[in-house]
């Protein structure tokens, strides 16, 4: 995952597309964006744990 924490490399518009919907792959089975769902209709700040 260094390519998030790095400078952003110069890809095409495909590779913009492919490489956000494999982030979102990885992103979408965590217990962050758990929290973040759970908390949006408590309209409430999430608390995340880095999980």
């Amino acid at each position: 995952m260094a390519i998030l924490t790095g400078p952003a490399p110069a890809f095409s518009a495909g590779g913009n597309v492919e490489l956000s919907a494999a982030m979102q792959a990885v992103t979408h089975h965590t217990g962050d964006r758990d929290e973040a769902v759970a908390a949006m209709p408590e309209r409430r700040a999430p608390r995340f744990t880095g999980n």
